[in-house]
């Protein structure tokens, strides 16, 4: 069967959160010194890290979680800049595949998670500053309990 090895792009979101943060966190320091381009050329830089180790969503991700940190006030913008990383997210595939001799291939998988991504923006939009039911120790087991159990079935069936 095919090897199990492990793979950026697939394996874990918290890749790309993890960049995200030390972006938002590295913004907000070099705001509080006076210093906002230097938290800019931060964002770029996790950006351009997400690229290279192929997280979820690239580096798209990393600035999703950004613009969802920066205009926490300003939801029309979140929505709006939402947007606009769903078209670049579009655009970019469809360049890809376009500059690739138009192997259609992957496009459907490429959309398809752009406008899935896009439901990340309506749940922000619902949340209402109010704290929800604490489940944290649901997903701490359910996380690792669902990936254990598709490696199992992944290994159990041959592939």
């Amino acid at each position: 069967g095919i090897p199990l090895h492990p793979y950026w792009g697939f394996s874990n979101v918290l890749a790309t959160l993890l960049l995200g943060v030390l972006a938002c966190f590295g913004f907000e320091e070099a705001s509080k010194r006076n210093l906002p381009w230097a938290g800019a050329l931060l964002l770029l830089l996790c950006m351009g890290m997400a690229w290279l180790l192929q997280t979820d969503y690239h580096a798209y991700g990393v600035l999703a979680v950004f613009v969802s940190w920066f205009f926490k006030e300003k939801r029309q913008r979140l929505v709006a800049l939402g947007e606009i990383i769903f078209l670049l997210y579009c655009i970019q595939g469809l360049l890809a595949e376009f500059l690739s001799g138009m192997d259609w291939y992957e496009t459907p998988g490429k959309l398809s998670a752009a406008f899935f991504s896009m439901g990340t923006l309506w749940l922000l939009n619902q949340y209402g500053g109010k704290r929800g039911k604490n489940l944290k120790f649901f997903f701490y087991l359910f996380y690792p309990a669902h990936i254990s159990l598709l490696v199992f079935l992944y290994v159990l069936l041959g592939h």
